[in-house]
């Protein structure tokens, strides 16, 4: 008996570990990427109702009342999405094979699969290629109400986060890093996990995310935080590609011009450096007479000669009456951002209850995905760890609120970054795929109806892989005395 069920579970292996079929490619795309002279062939396929659905989803998606198109409506209507499931496969072909270098102006990808299986199919393609990847993994808490199978064993759990942290870092480039969101719950094991994958040295940082305004008066002590843990193939490397953050307002009301210098508003900073340098150790008298020495343990920024290079070029301040210690001018307009922290709160980065209004706007009351991260939060991650031509990996992809994030940074920095997004189930339909052709026509909407038709111009291919159910039902035994262990399967 035990013999028959290690066969048993090596054959099920076998068809795990298979690769898995592409049973489907199509695209997304904006109307205004599709050349003019493909407009009266859409156009028949899309008014020929016994075939295509195209109509129907416009007036799902977009409230779109619309009997049948012709070219006039698409010229008139370049945020509209298509999506190529609905024309027939030689017109889809066609219009691809139009764009130029169609693999680059893809904006992302997106693959319905488990992540395994498409991290193993896509792993060839995309490795050592993406520069970030963020997801946001089942917290393990058993509470039921989250996408992907919740309240695992902590071995199962452990092991399913430990496979796909393995193919995800083969994904990034020598410069990547990787952050995952997790609460308490799980974040000393999903760390222990990315210090194996990653080694210990690679940390870059946990992120404590301010989920909450409020604390939740139904718990023993609320809590109002959330992590997002940080680490890098390389340190360094990332360290050398890591961007800062914009200034904001709470950051430039700091400056002033009190002296109305022509260099425009500063602020005082701090003069003094840690440590010991000889050089650094020199008194500086201030303009009301009174020599300062560095404090104990520290010394002056700069050496003598830099001191009195920054004092005639009108950069050192001594208080308004100039009777305080030395300090330096930092011209806001030649400050190039602000060094991220650990501490995101949500005035800057959104809280929980952002994320599900956000999905609200999107899907209404009823069709809300009500674990979604706030957009500004996802959005920051990305800002300080990718670039423009970077591409962006998220395989837990949710509601797709990362891609919504990758889109709205590229048109606020005009970059070109991409996303690479994978999920499994229904929600692939009913939330992500859907969420890029709503994102992709407008960029305003509230209770699932758009509020303009002022969108972002999409090209965004999706995938569908064949799945270990699909594998059972396609299999076929060839003889009737099966040895499981040596069965080949087809």
């Amino acid at each position: 008996i035990i013999d028959f069920l290690a066969q048993i579970e090596d054959f099920q292996k076998k068809l795990w570990l298979k690769k898995k079929f592409v049973v489907e490619s199509n695209y997304l795309i904006s109307l205004d990427r599709i050349p003019e002279c493909f407009h009266e062939k859409v156009c028949a396929a899309i008014n020929n109702r016994e075939k295509s659905l195209q109509l129907d989803t416009w007036h799902d998606l977009y409230g779109l009342e619309c009997q049948q198109v012709t070219p006039s409506f698409l010229q008139a209507s370049p945020s509209l999405v298509l999506d190529t499931q609905h024309i027939d496969s030689v017109l889809r072909d066609e219009i691809v094979a139009s764009i130029s270098e169609v693999d680059c102006k893809t904006v992302g990808v997106l693959c319905q699969s488990n992540n395994f299986q498409a991290l193993s199919l896509l792993g060839k393609v995309y490795e050592k290629s993406v520069k970030t990847i963020y997801i946001d993994p089942p917290y393990n808490t058993g509470t039921g109400d989250f996408l992907y199978r919740d309240g695992y064993q902590e071995s199962s759990w452990l092991t399913m986060l430990e496979n796909t942290l393995h193919q995800g870092k083969a994904l990034l480039k020598p410069s990547g890093a990787l952050f995952s969101s997790i609460d308490d719950n799980e974040s000393h094991r999903l760390k222990l996990n990315l210090e194996q994958t990653f080694g210990r040295e690679n940390h870059i940082a946990d992120i404590v995310w301010q989920k909450r305004y409020a604390p939740d008066v139904r718990t023993i002590i609320s809590d109002a935080h959330e992590y997002i843990q940080c680490f890098a193939v390389d340190r360094n490397l990332f360290g050398e590609t890591r961007r800062k953050l914009p200034l904001g307002e709470a950051q430039t009301k700091q400056f002033d011009n009190p002296d109305n210098d022509p260099r425009g508003p500063w602020k005082a900073a701090d003069f003094t450096a840690p440590g010991y340098r000889p050089n650094q150790m020199y008194g500086i008298t201030n303009p009301a007479g009174e020599t300062f020495f560095p404090p104990p343990g520290r010394c002056w920024g700069f050496t003598e000669e830099k001191y009195r290079e920054l004092a005639a070029d009108n950069r050192m301040h001594f208080g308004r009456d100039g009777k305080s210690r030395p300090a330096v001018k930092r011209f806001l307009g030649e400050m190039d951002g602000m060094v991220p922290w650990t501490w995101w709160n949500y005035q800057e980065v959104g809280h929980s209850q952002d994320g599900m209004k956000e999905s609200v706007a999107y899907f209404g009351r009823e069709g809300a995905f009500l674990t979604a991260k706030p957009l500004e939060m996802i959005k920051r991650v990305i800002r300080i760890s990718s670039a423009d031509n970077d591409v962006i990996a998220d395989y837990f992809a949710g509601s797709g609120t990362t891609a919504d994030a990758v889109i709205r940074l590229n048109q606020e920095e005009k970059a070109t970054r991409r996303f690479l997004l994978v999920e499994v189930g229904e929600h692939f339909d009913s939330k992500l795929r859907c969420r890029i052709q709503k994102v992709g026509y407008s960029l305003d909407w509230k209770d699932g109806k758009p509020e303009t038709t002022e969108g972002n111009s999409l090209l965004v291919k999706y995938l569908r892989l064949e799945s270990y159910e699909d594998t059972l039902n396609n299999l076929l035994l060839q003889n009737s005395a099966v040895d499981l262990e040596n069965q080949p399967i087809s």
